[in-house]
């Protein structure tokens, strides 16, 4: 999961926000290394209702992780809207449930 992040980060849209923030990709990366939680990912079968099996590690690491949520704007995973009782929701759903 940190590999995708690490690849998010540097597309070419979302660089240029992170330099306008005095970031570069290394150093967010860095951060998110020291905040993260290792998990073993569950061993899932592929679900039927997966529209992009690309989204399978995401599933895997929530539930071997037993995350509540999964705050994403993948709308592969937006549409299953809760797996084996993970929550998927949009961030914007996720910060009006925190009443921001």
């Amino acid at each position: 999961m940190l590999v995708e992040l690490e690849k998010a980060l540097s597309r070419p849209h979302l660089e240029p926000r992170l330099r306008i923030r005095g970031r570069t990709v290394a150093e967010v990366m860095s951060k998110q290394r020291v905040l993260s939680t290792i998990v073993t990912p569950a061993d899932l079968a592929t679900p039927v209702e997966l529209r992009d099996l690309n989204d399978l590690p995401v599933l895997r690491c929530a539930v071997g992780g037993q995350a509540q949520a999964i705050v994403t704007g993948d709308k592969d995973l937006l549409t299953l809207k809760e797996f084996q009782s993970v929550v998927i929701m949009t961030s914007r759903i996720f910060l009006a449930t925190l009443g921001l």
